[in-house]
């Protein structure tokens, strides 16, 4: 049985969700009642450097839709915006105020395990394979922090906000500007 803890699957389902949807398993049908989108980028830096592979979503504070507004930063810091309702991706947010969430996701480093391959282990073996995850997670999470600062991982305590115009809009981050 797989466990997740909480921070595991709040960084792990927003990267699958981007993945998936960046590898074109997408529905072309407009759903009924999709918003009408403009566009919209947000730029990241640290200590005025481009901050490349970070993933940035919109969260907006009330919405009665399911929607995603997600995108991850290139090489030059800078990622396009798309918006997500199920199956269904386009290019750009609705116009709105959101939060904004910054994270960086780094791998652990590890060669993940089959089903097979754990249960061919013997006890002691899958124990040693659970602390070598954990020192790994905890490093991972320590340079995570170092990248991005943790106010900036969660709805509830990021302080970015972002007013999205009519006319569509762009965002710059300065991440040393949240540091600690």
């Amino acid at each position: 049985m797989i466990k997740f803890n909480k921070l595991s699957v709040r960084v792990l389902v927003p990267t699958l969700l981007f993945v998936f949807l960046m590898a074109g398993c997408q529905n072309k049908e407009t759903p009924d009642g999709f918003p009408t989108l403009v566009p919209c980028s947000i730029s990241v830096t640290k200590s005025g450097a481009p901050m490349e592979g970070v993933s940035v979503s919109l969260v907006a504070a009330h919405s009665g839709r399911a929607l995603s507004m997600v995108g991850q930063t290139d090489a030059t810091g800078k990622a396009k915006l798309v918006t997500t309702q199920g199956s269904y991706m386009a290019n750009g947010v609705p116009q709105g105020n959101y939060k904004v969430v910054v994270r960086k996701n780094i791998p652990l480093g590890l060669k993940n395990k089959t089903s097979d391959e754990m249960a061919a282990m013997t006890l002691q073996e899958r124990q040693a394979f659970a602390k070598e995850e954990k020192v790994a997670r905890d490093r991972n999470h320590a340079e995570m922090v170092k990248l991005v600062p943790l106010i900036l991982w969660e709805p509830s305590s990021t302080p970015l906000t972002f007013d999205v115009p009519a006319s569509g809009g762009s965002l710059s981050i300065e991440l040393a500007d949240y540091a600690k």
